[in-house]
């Protein structure tokens, strides 16, 4: 562990980020999960029949292009590509350790 006993030395962020089923701890990131309810909250303003929030949802004020599945799934293909692509040794790194 660290010396605040916070993560282990060699750990990696996005993989504490990554769901249970891909190898990682399920943790949820405070920014990813704002920018998802801001999509949660504009999908439930456009769907609304409500006068009032019809209102607001004419004034544009989230503006995220996406739905709130669409940035989850596009957050968590980018975590595990990222951390995938830490765990790979270098092709010039693994050619050095295998000729020696």
């Amino acid at each position: 562990t660290t010396m605040n006993h916070a993560l282990p030395p060699c750990s990696d962020i996005d993989r504490f980020h990554l769901p249970y089923n891909i190898v990682g701890h399920g943790m949820l990131g405070v920014h990813q999960t704002v920018e998802e309810e801001k999509r949660a909250l504009e999908e439930y303003l456009k769907d609304s029949e409500e006068d009032a929030l019809e209102l607001i949802a004419h004034e544009s004020l989230l503006n995220t292009r996406e739905t709130k599945l669409v940035y989850k799934k596009d957050q968590m293909k980018n975590r595990k590509e990222t951390w995938q692509s830490l765990q790979k040794p270098s092709s010039s790194l693994w050619k050095a350790k295998n000729q020696l």
